[in-house]
């Protein structure tokens, strides 16, 4: 059969950004210049011809070419400048940028330190460098809590700065010496960044860096990195977001045996693994006996983990999902009310951060809704006598308390399924239905005391430790490093 001639066409491609044209502009996202942008834009074309109509139209992904600049630097505004990272995407073939905001002072700075020192720049003091991270914007967790130790106990020894950008709503609370703060993509964090030693961070290691590129990159790759977590593994896959790279981490920060073969199995060697507990632990544990949980046991949090690919789904698709429609219609439930008013309950939501912007949906005449910048995570655990979550590795850290912990597993997330060995450590009973979770709360908020059977497994997989050395413990290991 003839399919006629075919012909076959390459083109040198030229594609021209200006701030004019780019989708940055669009008048209805708001920019947060001082935050890490999580936007990445992937490169498509369409073909056009005069004398063809081409049905349907569809977009063609651009390829990555090798030899493309790593940075392209845009004017955004009198203050800003913009720079595209490009990168090729997760298939490693396709052409994405992904945006970076700098002040134009820090950009400035940026741009003279590449280009005086293409390889990187020397570290010219003597005394180490501590950077510590959770996200940019919060300061609240083992990250704070590993920084609050080094700076109070070993400010001979390191000089410790903490990353935190300038609008966050932590910055109020952060009762320290206001050098010591390193507001995020500043000039100042692009400096440090130059001359760390080491980088503590609670998630991904980037996130103590001031913009993403290649060239960055040279220092996050000598640094020494400690991964402080930021919660108990065991409940969630978290292989892929956490297994062993060089530009992830080093050392890894774990509370029991069980969490070190989890880490060990991620491809770390058992010299990279630091039993230890995580700082948090600390201050959560500190003053910890039944009285005072007596004191809070008639408050009642409701603290559910995030659905992998929910976050970003619009106001009136996330209301469709068994997530919002369960904890919903726990939260305005009757029973719950009447038990409320019956035992004086305090009842409180909390969504978890990656949620937190569906909270308006939430709707409770009895149970107080929270909000990320009210609190934190640690002063919620301290302050209330029960816990209900799903897989939250919240639950973990609570039952240290030696307090109830209920586990609402309505549903069943797509990575546990072939995990048949999750219930023989939570620390709680697991139930699937509202009516046995309620009933379970009734009996909870008698006596919110951790059941013996969960409180046995303590040592073994949740947490090795009876003291209150975990930071201490970090920091000994961090300082066995090999310069």
């Amino acid at each position: 059969m003839d399919y006629g001639h075919i012909t076959h066409y390459e083109h040198i491609v030229t594609i021209t950004f200006s701030n004019h044209d780019f989708p940055l502009n669009n008048s209805e996202r708001i920019i947060q210049y001082e935050r890490f942008d999580t936007n990445v834009y992937d490169v498509s074309f369409e073909l056009v011809f005069s004398d063809i109509l081409v049905y349907p139209k569809v977009p063609t992904r651009m390829l990555y070419n090798s030899e493309l600049t790593d940075e392209y630097y845009l004017e955004h505004n009198e203050s800003y400048g913009l720079v595209l990272k490009a990168f090729p995407a997760e298939d490693r073939h396709h052409l994405s940028f992904r945006p970076i905001f700098l002040s134009k002072d820090a950009l400035c700075y940026y741009q003279e330190l590449k280009k005086e020192y293409p390889n990187g720049r020397p570290v010219i003091g003597e005394k180490p460098i501590l950077l510590v991270v959770e996200y940019p914007d919060k300061a609240q967790d083992n990250g704070w809590a590993f920084f609050s130790h080094v700076f109070e106990n070993h400010k001979d020894e390191v000089d410790a700065y903490y990353i935190i950008s300038k609008d966050s709503s932590d910055l109020d609370k952060l009762d320290i010496v206001e050098d010591r703060l390193v507001y995020y993509k500043s000039r100042r964090h692009i400096d440090l960044m130059t001359q760390a030693t080491y980088l503590a961070h609670i998630d991904l290691s980037f996130y103590g860096l001031p913009i993403l590129t290649d060239y960055t990159n040279l220092y996050i790759l000598r640094m020494k990195k400690i991964f402080l977590q930021h919660g108990m593994m065991g409940v969630r896959d978290l292989l892929y977001t956490y297994r062993n790279r060089s530009f992830f981490t080093n050392k890894f920060v774990v509370s029991s045996q069980r969490e070190k073969e989890i880490a060990i199995g991620m491809g770390y060697q058992e010299s990279d693994v630091i039993l230890s507990g995580l700082p948090r632990f600390d201050s959560l544990l500190s003053g910890n006996s039944p009285e005072k949980n007596d004191k809070v046991r008639k408050n009642i949090l409701i603290m559910p983990t995030w659905r992998h690919g929910q976050e970003c789904l619009l106001d009136e698709q996330f209301i469709e999902t068994e997530f919002y429609q369960t904890f919903q219609k726990l939260i305005s439930s009757d029973v719950l009310k009447d038990l409320v008013v019956s035992e004086n309950l305090k009842v409180s939501f909390y969504l978890h951060r990656y949620f937190q912007h569906y909270r308006h949906l939430f709707k409770s005449d009895f149970v107080y809704i929270i909000s990320e910048n009210e609190t934190t995570v640690q002063g919620l655990l301290r302050h209330n006598g029960v816990l209900i979550t799903d897989y939250s590795s919240v639950g973990l850290d609570f039952s240290l308390q030696n307090r109830t912990v209920l586990y609402y597993q309505f549903d069943q997330l797509s990575e546990l399924r072939e995990n048949n060995d999750i219930a023989n450590f939570l620390p709680g009973p697991i139930v699937d239905n509202e009516s046995d979770l309620l009933n379970r709360l009734k009996k909870a908020v008698k006596n919110n005391q951790l059941d013996e059977c969960y409180r046995s497994k303590r040592y073994d997989t949740l947490y090795a430790f009876d003291d209150l050395n975990a930071s201490k413990r970090i920091y000994q290991a961090m300082m066995a490093i090999e310069k």
